[in-house]
């Protein structure tokens, strides 16, 4: 496997990185895993009664946006014809008599249809069945639509839990939320409305796209699935003002969790594979997230590309202070760039106005994989030269380096550039993430790297 190195996009002889991930992402731009950190002089607003205070509208990059992707249809081949094409079922697969579970309910090797059409056939009938127990028409407005699937879904997390999620084994036999979500999302996909998944620590959610914007939908509800005109940042700040929510949801839904996990899995723009189970080592890809697509968190360099018809962009600021992480980690898919001595990594990101609201501090957390010593690094920032300030420990064997940045070379709102020079006379690992931003350009980086993915194959990606 390759990563390319492409002309296109060349700013100042640094180059942008593109891994190949498999499955349907195809080829992806990294982003180095570098947290820019920023400290304004109060908050701007507060909710939930003055417990969790917010900045808002803070360095939302307007220059990141997401692909829409195409959803798939009854004519897209699936994984047995095209490595990343959408997930077959256990139900459509040869029964395997050793295996738990056994599968094969639909499989028939004399089958005209090929395997993913079939399914298609399935999941529109139980669509249909689902607007018709709802006494909703076929030209009924997309809403409606929704939330007639949205309480099918429901009915599929009753019973034991089948060891697939995909939505076809769901409708077999049955699920918890995540296989419920599946559902949901799967049979608004049938009808054409793209859904996406937001997945916390232990729940699984949904957002539907109608009527030009994201929109809620939950299962862990026995009344009304479905929020109109409420997408999950709504939901999750004022989860109290929603009289429908039971108060096991509202806990939840103000969990800090709901906030720190990078939620949103942007494959579900893509085909329904998403968060998807196993069955004997069957039913799941490593290649592209465990099966679980690229995560995106809602932090300001990506919130906009998430909700583009948003008129406000609230970040929660923990603990009482009015600290914001621009630049959050892109994905849990870990990949490492290898980098010699002498080269260098950019991290691009970008800097609001704020003279109603100065920052009082600034600061980079650059993640490493394995150990690494204050000065084999040095930093560059609008032409200045910066020294680590020390090392904070990162999850499993991650290291952080962290730099204090000058607050008046981010004065003026924009795109900046950080610029990561090894000085070492050996090889470091910097940590990256696959991201699905087009712009502004992803990784970019001065010299030979090798990337090493983590959580995907022993095998190097060579660039």
């Amino acid at each position: 496997m390759t990563a390319d190195r492409t002309d296109e996009t060349k700013h100042d002889d640094f180059l942008p990185l593109v891994t190949y991930l498999g499955g349907p992402f195809d080829r992806q731009p990294l982003d180095v895993a570098a947290e820019v950190i920023v400290t304004h002089e109060r908050l701007d607003e507060s909710v939930r009664g003055g417990d969790l205070g917010l900045l808002v509208d803070r360095h939302v990059n307007p220059q990141t946006r997401l692909p829409r992707g195409v959803l798939v249809t009854r004519e897209t081949p699936g994984e047995d014809v095209r490595r990343h094409g959408p997930y077959l079922s256990l139900a459509v697969q040869r029964p395997d008599p050793e295996g738990e579970p056994v599968g094969g309910e639909m499989y028939d090797p004399n089958a005209q249809e090929p395997p993913h059409a079939r399914e298609w056939d399935f999941l529109l009938e139980h669509a249909e069945k689902a607007l018709a127990e709802a006494g909703v028409g076929a030209n009924a407005p997309d809403a409606e639509k929704v939330g007639a699937f949205a309480r099918y879904g429901l009915k599929f997390k009753t019973g034991p839990t089948y060891a697939s999620f995909h939505p076809v084994d769901v409708l077999l036999h049955s699920s918890y939320c995540t296989g419920a979500a599946n559902v949901q999302a799967t049979l608004a996909n049938v009808h054409g409305i793209p859904a996406r998944h937001c997945c916390i620590s232990n729940h699984t959610m949904t957002e539907v796209y109608v009527d030009g914007r994201w929109q809620f939908v939950d299962n862990h509800v026995h009344t009304e699935p479905f929020v109109p005109g409420s997408d999950y940042v709504d939901v999750t700040l004022n989860c109290d003002s929603y009289e429908e929510f039971s108060d096991r949801q509202r806990r939840y839904l103000s969990h800090r969790r709901c906030w720190a996990r990078s939620p949103w899995h942007y494959s579900g723009m893509l085909y329904w594979h998403w968060a998807w189970g196993m069955g004997k080592d069957r039913g799941i890809r490593t290649d592209v997230m465990d099966g679980y697509g690229i995560g995106v968190p809602c932090d300001p360099h990506h919130a906009a590309a998430l909700y583009p018809e948003r008129d406000s962009y609230p970040f929660p600021a923990w603990d009482g202070k009015p600290e914001l992480t621009l630049t959050e980690k892109a994905s849990w898919l870990r990949v490492n760039i290898l980098f010699g001595a002498g080269e260098r990594l950019r991290k691009v990101f970008y800097v609001g106005p704020c003279e109603d609201n100065p920052l009082t501090s600034a600061r980079v957390e650059w993640w490493f994989r394995g150990e690494v010593e204050t000065g084999e690094v040095v930093l560059d920032c609008a032409g200045r030269t910066i020294e680590p300030s020390g090392l904070a420990d990162g999850t499993g064997t991650v290291t952080k380096v962290c730099f204090e940045l000058p607050k008046d070379a981010l004065a003026e709102p924009g795109l900046h550039a950080l610029v990561l020079t090894n000085r070492s006379d050996r090889q470091l690992n910097a940590v990256a993430y696959p991201t699905p931003l087009l712009d502004p350009p992803a990784v970019v980086t001065q010299g030979a790297a090798r990337i090493r993915p983590q959580s995907l194959t022993s095998e190097p990606i060579v660039i």
